[in-house]
């Protein structure tokens, strides 16, 4: 009997990278064919070419998301739903219809065979909002939490490692702000020119000035934090989809020697090396309570506390620059960060447990639902979804390709966006170090010599 095959579309790796290769080892432990494929360049050709009997996606809402799974139903694959973004969770009713409610995705049901939910919350939403049948909704926990606990957290990096690797005192305290302002970085005309964006550009120009405000804001604070501390380590981790050259000029032009931004690495490593964790409204704040970490919510604009969900609040929330400085520093001195048991309730309502084997339920749900399924997949092209597959495969392999040469890159850099020296000095050492296939590699091999 052949062996089912299993596509992965992997919509960062930077954080979704270690949950979904422990998923595919899992799976390919129990006899699957899996592949994992980079969701920013060409999953619509593998998709064709792998011809899979199942492929897992990290959301159907946007339209990529949305045409792949047209696309796997052309081909008779089955569609899991694996969701990426956040605790994907609305806190209030009509948020949630207004969010899982797209014009890109009009009938979840026909869409989706299978939702591996993270908590009982949004399995409960899918079913309420959108009509999403109970038996296809299966409450799992996120994968990626899964790093958090034994075996995987084997993988992570001591304090000496991390700290030789991004050229850090060890002996000093690290406290790292996680930044959270994409829509700051938006580019305005290319919004309005962007499916994915016009038809929420009057949201996307009041968010995006809103994000402006509070990362001057928040950076004006921590920049000053830094000057005052200058005996403890300061991290500035970006989020993934963050641009980076903000932080860049205004770090380079405080002279300010005692801060490191960082990137690429995954965020699992910057919190065990921290030992205080600043956020504004970031899902890495639970992340930080999963590992002890005392964690410090920054509402210096409270214009914008309604926007904060409500973990975010249940944090040591501080409202100005004194009280940030008191409790850093009441942190540092060793000070006790209660965990409320709220905060409990809401983790397991958005995550159900976290317990490192998030992805081992995720492999349970998937082998029952194949093995109770007669699949046969066929390789068609459907005429009406050829525009989008040109536009996203054809044009992402063209920006790999330009990314991948540091002569084409910086150019290109230079001529589109006007991107600085410095700016170009720091993706080099943070970004384009390897490619997709060898940085997947890596990640799986760490992960079976932590599991053994």
């Amino acid at each position: 009997m052949k062996q089912k095959r299993i596509l992965i579309d992997v919509p960062n790796i930077l954080r979704d990278g270690f949950g979904l290769c422990y998923l595919k080892i899992l799976l390919e432990n129990e006899g699957y064919n899996v592949k994992i494929v980079d969701g920013s360049k060409d999953t619509f050709f593998t998709l064709f070419k792998f011809k899979p009997h199942l492929i897992v996606l990290g959301q159907v809402i946007e339209i990529k998301g949305s045409c792949l799974a047209k696309y796997a139903k052309a081909m008779e694959c089955k569609v899991v739903v694996l969701p990426t973004e956040g605790s994907v969770y609305p806190k209030k009713n009509e948020e949630a219809k207004k969010f899982l409610k797209t014009k890109y995705t009009k009938n979840y049901n026909e869409a989706v065979d299978l939702w591996l939910s993270w908590g009982k919350g949004y399995g409960n939403a899918l079913i309420k909002y959108v009509n999403v049948d109970p038996e296809k909704v299966k409450v799992c926990g996120c994968p990626r939490f899964d790093i958090y606990k034994k075996p995987l957290s084997n993988v992570l990096m001591s304090k000496r490692e991390f700290c030789d690797e991004y050229k850090i005192d060890p002996k000093k305290k690290i406290v790292t702000l996680s930044t959270h302002f994409v829509f700051a970085d938006l580019d305005l005309k290319h919004a309005k020119n962007n499916v994915m964006y016009v038809e929420n550009y009057d949201y996307m120009v009041k968010r995006k000035k809103q994000e402006e405000r509070q990362r001057a804001t928040i950076l004006k604070n921590f920049l000053k934090l830094a000057k005052d501390l200058p005996h403890v380590n300061f991290i500035l981790k970006l989020h993934p989809w963050e641009d980076g050259e903000y932080y860049i000029k205004r770090v380079k032009n405080s002279g300010i020697k005692n801060i490191k931004i960082i990137k690429k690495e995954n965020i699992a490593n910057v919190i065990k090396n921290s030992d205080v964790w600043l956020h504004v409204n970031c899902t890495t704040a639970k992340e930080a309570i999963f590992m002890g970490k005392p964690v410090i919510t920054l509402n210096f604009i409270k214009d914008y506390v309604s926007d904060f969900d409500e973990f975010s609040l249940m944090c040591d929330v501080v409202e100005s620059y004194k009280d940030m400085l008191k409790r850093v520093k009441y942190y540092l001195k060793g000070g006790k960060f209660r965990v409320k048991n709220e905060m409990k309730k809401y983790i397991e309502e958005r995550y159900f447990r976290i317990d490192g084997k998030s992805t081992k339920r995720c492999v349970d749900a998937l082998k029952e639902f194949m093995d109770q399924q007669e699949i046969k997949p066929k390789r068609r092209i459907p005429v009406r979804l050829i525009p989008n597959m040109i536009r996203y495969d054809l044009r992402a392999i063209l920006r790999y390709v330009i990314y991948s040469n540091k002569t084409l890159r910086n150019m290109y850099l230079k001529l589109r966006w006007k991107k600085s020296e410095e700016y170009l000095k720091f993706i080099e050492t943070e970004i384009y170090e390897e490619n997709f296939e060898k940085n997947i590699n890596r990640i799986i091999n760490k992960i079976k010599a932590a599991i053994k």
